[in-house]
């Protein structure tokens, strides 16, 4: 015995599988009408239970109709979708994609309740909580996170983070690895006992000996600083690429921006405000975790 989900979110039943069956070859149920065994309390969609297969394979292809049923109990038939179109959190659309693709965006959590959506040929948007055809995978998904049902729609934020982060990643880097030869060439002396080229200006003279007495007490010291600056940066690179850790990238972005700190120097300043605009937009910053 089953019981059967009507699109009024009622529920109907139990009846048998004959009774089903019957309605199935009426066209009054299909593959994607919501049912549960009578000694289960998990919804399915008709074709996930085996005693059915069979009549439903019969009806492929004829149908485009889901099962609906009165508070009567008496099962009626609404249109349903073979595609439909996505709005994201970006405000773009997608689509059309299969109902399949959108189970399989639910359960992946890129999709739930409240996100956007119309079926192809409508002109109506609404939420993917009023369409039936959903109800089973979405019961499924909030079981999964107490967070879910404010997930955001995120179809297209790992591409739009990318090239910036990919920036940011090549500024720490580079930072790091002149950070590294400089430390290298300290412990090594390479630069000990340089003289300055003859016939400098005096102030040039001043300023240039001044910096190099600074290398000298300091330098091994600010070129560990650097590097250790310059990986806090690729590391909040990786993770603006896997949009988590909202605070880090944004630590990472303001190093990547200060030029004595930057291994490719005022470079970053451009990339930095880049990584910046695009991390703040609505749509991207809540992509992050």
């Amino acid at each position: 015995m089953y019981y059967i989900q009507g699109a009024d979110h009622q529920e109907y039943g139990p009846v048998s599988v004959e009774q089903i069956r019957q309605w199935i070859a009426e066209d009054r149920l299909n593959g994607v009408s919501l049912c549960r065994a009578m000694d289960q309390e998990a919804w399915r969609i008709l074709s996930d239970f085996p005693d059915f297969t069979e009549a439903l394979g019969s009806k492929i292809g004829t149908t485009r109709s889901e099962a609906r049923v009165t508070p009567e109990g008496v099962p009626g038939s609404v249109s349903v979708a073979s595609t439909y179109f996505i709005q994201g959190a970006d405000q773009k659309q997608y689509g059309p994609v299969s109902g399949e693709l959108l189970r399989q965006w639910i359960g992946e959590g890129r999709l739930n309740r409240s996100s956007q959506c119309k079926a192809e040929g409508s002109l109506e948007w609404k939420t993917l909580g009023n369409f039936p055809e959903f109800s089973a995978v979405l019961g499924s998904g909030l079981e999964k996170s107490s967070a879910f049902a404010s997930a955001p729609v995120a179809l297209d934020a790992s591409a739009q983070v990318r090239p910036p982060a990919i920036g940011i990643i090549v500024t720490g880097a580079v930072g790091g690895l002149l950070s590294l030869a400089g430390l290298v060439m300290q412990l090594l002396g390479v630069n000990q006992d340089q003289k300055l080229p003859p016939g400098l200006p005096v102030e040039w003279e001043k300023g240039l000996q001044a910096y190099m007495e600074f290398v000298d007490k300091f330098g091994v010291a600010a070129n560990i600083l650097v590097l250790v600056l310059s990986l806090v940066t690729v590391f909040a690179g990786v993770r603006m690429l896997q949009l988590r850790s909202y605070g880090w990238v944004l630590t990472g972005i303001f190093l990547a921006m200060i030029p004595c700190l930057s291994g490719c120097c005022c470079l970053g300043i451009p990339l930095g405000i880049w990584a910046l605009v695009v991390i703040n937009r609505p749509a991207i910053k809540a992509s992050f975790d």
